[in-house]
């Protein structure tokens, strides 16, 4: 009889750059060997990810599986046939967990009896000092996944971040539910955030965060350069008509152009274009990620509209 009382599952894509600091971080977990297992596969990696899974089979309760088909999502749907136990970790493979973290969900998720779905703590874990315009003025929380302005205590669901999250096992359904469009995939070169978002809303259950379950997340030098931080407005911003469509609603388009995200990304633009000239660091900042955004907006709203306008219909948000 199986004592298998978790399983952490993730995918990984080219992980070679932080796959061996998460996994030497997993040897260190407190609970003991023969009640938790580690579903991993390989997104059909270009690396030498595989040789680094590999290497910590003697080390970890590790399961490695492989699928060709690009994105996440299509990754998470193969670990969904190797569950055990009664909890099932959602995580990257780019977080540096405590020791106690799988302790403590299981913990978590036998007091709160009343909850199936379980949010972390993640704490951004720079790879170098980040400027401090970072600081001031990013959205730490979409750029990074910190998390750690959320209240401890019942959360909407929406604010379950994919690298720090648990499920009940039995509130999962036998398969994962997909959204297509959605990422990470590599496939993709700006694919559209919020798959983990929708997957956690499609559950249906009350949700509970806790700032006792912690891992850190790797935050590479590359991702503080404006240049990878407007991209990333952007991925956003092509995701939030999927994950938010009451705030998207699309009364008119003209020869399949969303009429009001067109005039809204214009606009955006305008006054990005203006402030480069004319306002300080911060504005001009701002105002380019307010542009991105949009232009992710209008992106993903008029390829929606052109595979079915009438979802996007109604009355504005």
């Amino acid at each position: 009889m199986s004592t298998i009382k978790v399983t952490i599952l993730f995918s990984t894509y080219n992980g070679a750059r932080t796959l061996p600091r998460m996994l030497e971080a997993l040897t260190k977990t407190t609970l003991p060997r023969d009640q938790w297992k580690i579903v991993a596969v390989d997104n059909n990696s270009k690396d030498n990810t595989r040789e680094i899974l590999d290497a910590f089979l003697d080390r970890l309760p590790l399961e490695i599986y492989f699928e060709p088909r690009q994105g996440k999502e299509n990754a998470l749907e193969t670990g969904f046939k190797h569950l055990d136990g009664d909890l099932v970790i959602f995580t990257d493979d780019d977080v540096i967990p405590q020791s106690d973290w799988v302790e403590t969900f299981l913990r978590v998720s036998e007091e709160r009896h009343d909850f199936n779905i379980f949010s972390g703590l993640i704490k951004p874990a720079w790879d170098v000092t980040p400027p401090e315009w970072v600081l001031r003025w990013a959205p730490l929380n979409i750029l990074y996944a910190d998390n750690s302005k959320v209240p401890v205590g019942e959360i909407p669901s929406a604010w379950v971040h994919g690298p720090n999250c648990a499920y009940r096992r039995a509130s999962l359904g036998d398969a994962y539910r997909t959204n297509a469009g959605l990422g990470p995939n590599a496939s993709v070169a700006q694919y559209a955030m919020g798959q983990d978002t929708m997957f956690a809303i499609g559950i249906d259950a009350k949700a509970y965060h806790t700032d006792a379950a912690v891992v850190g997340h790797i935050v590479p030098a590359d991702y503080l350069s404006e240049k990878w931080i407007l991209g990333r407005a952007e991925r956003y911003g092509l995701g939030q008509p999927v994950t938010m469509p009451a705030w998207f609603k699309e009364p008119l388009f003209v020869f399949g152009i969303p009429a009001k995200s067109t005039m809204l990304m214009a606009y955006a633009f305008l006054r990005y274009f203006l402030l480069r000239w004319m306002g300080d660091a911060e504005t001009r900042f701002k105002a380019a990620w307010e542009y991105r955004r949009r232009l992710g907006n209008f992106r993903k709203i008029r390829s929606l509209g052109q595979d079915s306008r009438g979802a996007l219909k109604g009355d504005p948000a």
